[in-house]
Parts: structure tokens; sequence; C-alpha cells
């Protein structure tokens, strides 16, 4: 009996639609989906979903909750035998689309290829529903496709819906903004190999003024394309490069840190586009602008300019705390992700999250959750990961993005070594960081792997336990660092990787029975064993190779490739495609 009535426009239609898709697969019944609400006169009679439609809205006798909701959070209120769903920005509709069915057909989403419903939605309970995600925004740590149902049903967000583009890319991008190749801009806003910007031009505070203004002309540039996005990154070029002429070595000295003149130049950057805003607001009579400048602290741009006085931080002086307009973007690398963060080997993390809190309270997380050199073996974070989302979204952090295999960029390419359940964590996390991780994971391995679950879940428990005990015992070769060499003979002998590809055959025994009575769950849940099986075949078949025949090591190496090539999987580390090892075995 009921129709979905939406407003025109991209985010409200996606999430109408949405919902009409899962309704059909839960139900069967395909609810028709009406754009507009033009002609449309409300009654409590009324059988309407309604997703947005403001007019509908306060004829229903309806008005927002007091609650701040901020751009993405949703409020979901039955009016007679209507529902209605509605927020403060289009960004609310995704998440109150999802929300809509968690309660009324218990939606989960598990990955691209297992969503769940644990009710029929025969009948649309009541619903008064307040929510704000504890992340106000946030982004998908594997690749997954811009249009995908999994980026979109998960509840990750597209970039363009959070961040001003300028140039080429979201993040390292101060060269978007300023080029050394460009023979028009002065050589002394580089450093001496131009690989990252001077931000002081050298000291000259004339050439200082000509860069801002020129840094200026892009940033409007790009703020004028993105007239909906909220939040401009002016960062870092990737890597530690850093300036060292005699200016950029004084402000150094001065705050202890390369990141002080970073500060002082994005404030001063931020001030021209605050005088931009008011200008452009009076001259078109409408409101001002909301619009962040962030930067990033990363490498030796991670500490803080800051001090400590009577027992607690406090800036080095009024010139490096951040502007109201401004925010910090901190990319902790040096963090041990595979430990708690409250661990002693992340004292310096929490010590300068805490001196970056006294210099803005607009913060912004990029974390890590991944090996970049190896790509195929397993990083062990998972349990820690709801731990550590906690504590950055205590200390106000808006936006998280915990890197993982952004390379892989195949529709529908997979990652092995459990990544994808990574990618359910982080679903459920960024939206309610209370959530407890053991019942994530026993929820995801039930759903996710059916009745292969028990074996696939000893496997993972015991590569997180083995990975647990490497790290003890050798505490420098097999650490948490994201780039530690742990491709190594010595850390996984050929019987704990037999013992763990003996799981993937008992988790195929175990779905055999599925094999004629109901294939499309045997296949689907066949490819996710086959998935895990990759990590265990691809270390044998590099770090044992000695220990099999000539044909047995020819077998197991093929099949490794064939793998690979049907599964997408692309990298053999960050940037690195994984046929560069199939060369080296002759394929």
């Amino acid at each position: 009996d009921y129709i979905i009535v939406t407003e025109a426009g991209t985010h409200a239609e996606k999430a109408a639609n949405y919902i009409a898709q899962c309704l059909e697969e839960a139900s069967g019944v395909r609810l028709p989906v009406r754009v507009g609400s033009e002609g449309l006169s409300y009654s409590e009679n009324s059988k309407w979903i309604v997703v947005g439609c403001d007019d509908l809205f306060l004829t229903a006798g309806l008005s927002m909750p007091e609650e701040d909701l901020g751009l993405t959070g949703y409020y979901i209120k039955t009016a007679g035998d209507s529902v209605f769903i509605a927020g403060n920005s289009v960004l609310s509709f995704q998440f109150g689309a999802l929300a809509f069915l968690r309660h009324s057909v218990g939606y989960e989403m598990y990955s691209a290829d297992t969503v769940v419903y644990e009710n029929a939605g025969e009948t649309l309970p009541d619903m008064n529903i307040v929510e704000k995600p504890d992340y106000d925004f946030n982004a998908n740590s594997n690749s997954l496709a811009a249009e995908s149902r999994c980026r979109y049903g998960m509840g990750y967000m597209n970039l363009s819906d959070i961040f001003v583009r300028v140039g080429e890319s979201y993040w390292h991008n101060s060269f978007d903004f300023l080029d050394p190749k460009d023979k028009t801009n002065d050589p002394d806003w580089f450093n001496e190999n131009k690989q990252q910007l001077c931000y002081t031009a050298k000291g000259d505070e004339k050439k200082l003024e000509a860069m801002l203004d020129k840094a200026m002309v892009k940033m409007v540039e790009g703020i004028e394309a993105a007239p909906n996005a909220g939040i401009v990154t002016f960062t870092v070029q990737d890597g530690d490069q850093q300036c060292h002429c005699d200016a950029c070595l004084a402000e150094r000295e001065k705050y202890g840190s390369y990141s002080g003149a970073i500060v002082k130049f994005v404030n001063r950057l931020a001030d021209r586009v605050d005088a931009y805003l008011d200008e452009k607001a009076e001259a078109e009579g409408t409101e001002k602008r909301d619009l962040t400048i962030i930067f990033f602290a990363y490498y030796s741009t991670f500490k803080p300019p800051v001090k400590m006085e009577g027992g607690k931080y406090v800036p080095i002086d009024e010139d490096v705390v951040c502007r109201d307009n401004v925010g910090v973007f901190v990319a902790p690398i040096a963090e041990d992700y595979t430990r708690s963060i409250y661990d002693d080997a992340n004292d310096s993390i929490r010590e300068g999250m805490d001196g970056w809190s006294v210099l803005t309270d607009k913060m912004y997380v990029w974390l890590y959750e991944t090996n970049f050199y190896n790509y195929l073996y397993p990083f062990n974070s998972f349990d820690s990961r709801v731990e550590t989302l906690r504590y950055y979204n205590a200390l106000g952090a808006r936006y998280c993005f915990s890197c993982g295999q952004h390379d892989h960029l195949a529709t529908d390419a997979h990652v092995t070594g459990f990544s994808h359940f990574k990618d359910y964590i982080n679903s459920k996390a960024y939206h309610d960081v209370n959530v407890n991780y053991y019942t994530l994971a026993d929820k995801w391995f039930s759903c996710y792997f059916a009745d292969a679950s028990e074996p696939m879940r000893k496997m993972f428990e015991e590569i997180q336990m083995w990975m647990r005990t490497m790290q003890y015992e050798y505490p420098v070769e097999f650490s948490g660092d994201i780039y530690a060499d742990i491709s190594q003979q010595k850390f996984w002998p050929k019987r704990i990787l037999d013992r763990w590809l003996g799981y993937v055959d008992e988790a195929y025994v175990a779905m055999e029975k599925y094999r004629d009575t109901d294939p499309e769950l045997y296949e689907r849940v066949n490819e996710h064993i086959r998935i895990e099986s990759v990590f265990p075949k691809f270390a044998l078949a590099t770090l044992h190779a000695g220990k099999f025949s000539e044909d047995e090591l020819l077998q197991l190496r093929l099949e490794v490739k064939v793998d690979c090539e049907e599964l997408n999987i692309k990298k053999v580390q960050e940037h690195i495609e994984i046929t560069t090892v199939f060369s080296e075995w002759g394929f």
C-alpha cells in the first residue's frame, strides 16, 4: 500500500531508491518511488515513506528536534501511517535511509555481496529516531568503486561530498596550489630539491605575500567548483622532505617542529578565504558559506608547536593557534595500530594528539590499517580498531579515514588477510564508537562464512595469536610498523601455513551440502573462503619454495596466480602490481 516519496536531487533520490531496493529484497514487494511532492496532500491515512520533502514534513505537523544533528545526523519520525526521514543537509539522507532499513527490516551489510534482513518487513514500526554518527564524515579504507553498492550500503561517503578538490588530488596537494614546474612561480616558494613547499618563502615577506596570493587563486577556483563541500585540504606532499633554509630552520627551532611554519601559513591563507567569503555573501545577499581549511600533521610535521606549562600543553605563541576556520588533519603514521592506543608504544602519539587539541577544535584523522610492503599478509589491528576510533572521537575528530589497500582500484577487487572484516568494523564503529568488537566478529563470521564460519574463525584467531607471538619474540623485526618486513620465512613456518590451509579445506567441506540445494550461497561463501586462502598459499609459494617438488611448486604458484586474477587481487604492495611476482615466477 505504500509509496516512497522523495525530493528531486541526487542524494535524496539515491536514498529513496536504495530503500526500495532493500525492501524488495526483504519482502518481495517493490514500492514505487515518486520524485517530487507536487499534488500530494498529507493525511493521517497517507501511506508514505518520505525522504526529504520539507513541505510534506511541515504539513504533517513535524519539526526538527533540538539536538545537534550536524550535516549527517538524521531524524526519522512516524506521523499517522507515514514515516519521514529528515536532516539538516542532503548528506543526512544516506545515513537516514540505512537507519530506517535497520529498524524496519533488520538490514545489515557485511560485505559487497552479503546483505542480511532479520525480518521480512511485513509491518512498519512506529519510529522516533534522533541520531548522529559519531564521526560526522568518513571514507572507506580499502578501494571501493565510487558508485558501488558496498560503499553506499555500508555507510561510506563519497569524498566529493566532503572535500573541495583543488587540482588532481584531495591529499598531498600543495603542489596543486603552487606547482614547482610552473616557471611563473618563484623558486623560493619551494625547498632545495623542489619536493616540498617552503612555508616561509626563504624568509622574504614580499615573496611570502605573493605566494599566498597565488595559492588563493587556486583556492577560489576549487571553492567555486565545489559549492556544496565544506572542507578544503591544503596538505604537504607525500614523504618527509622539508625545507632547510635559514628561515625554516629558525621556525623549527622556535616551535620545536616544522609544523609551526605550516600553521602560520595556512592561518594567513584562511584569513584571505574568510574575507573572500564575507565579500561574496554580502554581494550576493546570501548566508556566508561555512568552509574549513585543513593541513596535514604528518611525519616530521606531526609534532604540534606547543609547550608544557603547569602540567598541560599550551601554544608556544598565539600565531600557531589555528584560526576558527582552520583544522588539523592528523596522520599518525608512526602509531602502532596492532596495539592499543593506550599502550606504551603509542605514548608519543597520544602526546602529539593532546598538543594539537589545544590548538584547534577542528580535528580530522587519517589512520592506517595495512602493511604497505606486504599487501597479501594480515595486519593485526583487528581487535584494537574500535578502541582506536573511540579514542580519536573522544578528542573531537569529525572525519576518519583508515588507510588500507586504497590502490586496488578494480570495481570488484578483493583483499586477503581478512581485510574485508575491517571494512565491516569501520562501517559500524564510524557510526557508533561504542560498538563491541567481539559482537561484530560473531556477526560477521556467522553471516559472511555461513556454515563455514567455525573453521574460518579458528583460522582467523590463530593468525591473530600467531602474529602476537611473533611480535613478542621479534619485537624489532615483527613490529606494528606499517612498513615492517614481515614476509620472512622464520615468521611463517610451513607447518603453520599448512595448518591454516587445513581450516580452509574444512570450510569448503562445510559448504558442500549447498552445491545443489543453494548454489548462490555455495558460490558466494566459497569465494569468501578462497579470498582468505590466498595469503597462506602465497606465503608458502614465496617463503618455502624449496620444500616442494618442481611440479608441486609450479602447481601452487599457478593456483595463486589464477586466484589473484579471478579475485581481482591486483597489488602485492603499495603501487606495485602483483604481476611483478608472477613474472619472477616465470608466468
